[in-house]
């Protein structure tokens, strides 16, 4: 499990390394995308269940934070996202881009990794794009890096 964990996470810092400061994830499912961009509207809400601002506190270089950003769909319509932007390369989030139905959860992990060039304090925001009316949403890291 730990020899899993450290190939995850140098796979991970390889990934982050090579898109720089362009981190974009786009959308898979245009199909899903084609029936449910149109339903932008008040029936469609997610409620965060944990916050999306996560104060880090004091990391060092080369930490690597991992949080999970949990939500409901409490709308009448599916939820879908169409994408996660992050400020800089050395932020990312992971999503599932299938619809959520009503009533259900699901996450967004959110994963930052600290590097020599941000000493000091750091805030890095994801933005999420989504078929809500109340979309974007932000999804933050803050702290101190040593």
């Amino acid at each position: 499990m730990e020899n899993e964990y450290k190939i995850l996470l140098w796979t991970i810092l390889l990934f982050i390394g090579l898109t720089g400061c362009n981190q974009k994830h786009k959308d898979k499912n245009n199909e899903y995308n084609l029936e449910f961009k149109n339903v932008q509207n008040d029936s469609v809400k997610i409620e965060f269940i944990t916050n999306t601002t996560i104060n880090i506190g004091s990391v060092k270089i080369g930490d690597t934070i991992k949080r999970v950003f949990k939500y409901k769909n409490v709308g009448q319509h599916p939820f879908l996202i169409y994408n996660a932007e992050a400020t800089c390369g050395c932020t990312v989030a992971y999503f599932n881009d299938s619809p959520l139905p009503v009533g259900k959860t699901d996450s967004i992990i959110g994963i930052f990794v600290s590097d020599e060039h941000m000493k000091g304090f750091v805030n890095k925001v994801v933005t999420v794009n989504s078929n809500s009316p109340l979309s974007p949403f932000l999804l933050t890291f803050y702290g101190r890096v040593e």
